[in-house]
C-alpha cells in the first residue's frame, strides 16, 4: 500500500507537471545555423528577450558580449504551445522568426522584412555555455 503511494506522488510532483507544461527555449547557451559565410546566432531570456546575430566564427567567441547588454537586434518572443515566434528587430530593419522549440532544437520560418528573403525549415542546435 505504501509503495502504491510513494509511486503516486512521485508521479504527481514529477511526472504530471512536464505533460501538460509547454515547451521553453533553453536559456542556459545559444542557439546556432551555421550557413555558408557566417553563422547565426539566437539567445533566449527567461523575461520574454530575444536576441540575434550573423557572425563568422564559433560561438565561443561570442559569449562574452552575447548577453542581456546586447542591444542591436532585439525582441520580445511568445510561445502558444510548442509555436515560438518573434521579431528583431535593428537600425536597417527586422526579421520575423515562428516555427517549433524542439528538446535540443528550433526548427525555424525565417523572414526578413529588409530584402523580403524567405528561409523554411532552419534548424537551430542549441550549444549550452
Amino acid at each position: 500500500m505504501n509503495k502504491k503511494i510513494i509511486c503516486a506522488v512521485i508521479f504527481f510532483i514529477f511526472v504530471l507537471p512536464n505533460v501538460f507544461s509547454a515547451p521553453v527555449p533553453n536559456y542556459r547557451g545559444i542557439y546556432y545555423k551555421k550557413m555558408k559565410n557566417f553563422t547565426m546566432y539566437l539567445r533566449f531570456f527567461e523575461d520574454g528577450r530575444v536576441i540575434s546575430v550573423n557572425v563568422p566564427g564559433k560561438y565561443i567567441d561570442i559569449n562574452r558580449w552575447f548577453n542581456t547588454t546586447y542591444r542591436e537586434n532585439y525582441g520580445k518572443y511568445s510561445i502558444n504551445g510548442n509555436i515560438i515566434s518573434f521579431t528583431t528587430r535593428a537600425e536597417e530593419g527586422s526579421v520575423e522568426y515562428s516555427g517549433v522549440i524542439g528538446k535540443k532544437n528550433l526548427t525555424l520560418t525565417i523572414r526578413s522584412l529588409i530584402n523580403d528573403h524567405v528561409e523554411k525549415n532552419v534548424n537551430f542546435k542549441f550549444a549550452s555555455f
